[in-house]
C-alpha cells in the first residue's frame, strides 16, 4: 500500500479505505469463496495504484502455485499474532543456548525435542489443560471472528457480508 502511494487515499478516501481493508480481510473467508470475492473487489479498483495492488495480490496470493488461498486462509482457525511466533522463536533460541551457529547434529537434537514438545502441547490444548496468554483485545477479536464465522455457517451471512464484517476487524496499517 505504501509502496504504491496509496497511504493518503487509504486515510482520506472512504471507498479506497474499505476496498483495501476488504482485500486484507480475504484470509478470513472459506478457501472456496476467496477468488470469487477477490474478483468482485478487483472490479472496484478504478485507479492505477489500486489496480496495481490488486494485480500484486492476484499474482502472489490468488492464482499463485506457491501460496494459493488454501495455504493462507484462516477460516475457522485461531488467529496467531507475530508475538506468538516471536515467543516460540525466543524459546527455541533459549533451548539452543543462544548459539547462532549450531553444529548440525545439535540443531537436529534441538528440533527433535521441539517437535516432541509441540505434539505434547497440541494434546494439552486439545484437552483444555493448556492455555496461551492472550491480550484481551486479541481475545475479543477472536471471539468476534468466531461469532461471524458461526453466522456464516448458519446461513445468517453470505460471503460478501462476512468479508465486510471481517474487514472491520483488520487493524489499521
Amino acid at each position: 500500500v505504501q509502496g504504491l502511494g496509496l497511504q493518503n487515499a487509504y486515510r482520506n478516501d472512504r471507498s479506497t479505505h474499505q476496498l483495501i481493508k476488504q482485500l486484507m480481510a480475504l484470509s478470513y473467508l472459506p478457501t472456496d469463496k476467496i477468488e470469487r470475492r477477490f474478483r468482485r473487489l478487483q472490479q472496484q479498483a478504478t485507479v492505477r495504484p489500486l489496480q496495481d495492488f490488486c494485480s500484486y495480490i492476484d499474482e502472489n496470493w490468488i492464482i499463485s502455485q506457491t501460496f494459493p488461498p488454501q495455504n493462507w486462509s484462516v477460516f475457522l482457525e485461531a488467529v496467531r499474532t507475530n508475538n506468538d511466533l516471536e515467543g516460540w522463536h525466543n524459546e527455541l533460541n533459549r533451548r539452543a543456548k543462544g548459539r547462532s551457529q549450531l553444529p548440525l547434529y545439535i540443531l537436529i537434537q534441538v528440533l527433535h525435542r521441539e517437535a516432541t514438545l509441540v505434539s505434547m502441547q497440541i494434546r494439552l490444548v486439545s484437552d483444555k489443560k493448556l492455555k496461551r496468554h492472550q491480550r484481551s483485545s486479541y481475545r475479543t477479536m477472536q471471539r468476534r471472528l468466531f461469532d461471524l464465522w458461526s453466522q456464516y455457517e448458519d446461513g445468517l451471512r453470505n460471503s460478501k457480508e462476512l468479508l465486510e464484517a471481517c474487514a472491520h476487524l483488520v487493524q489499521p496499517m
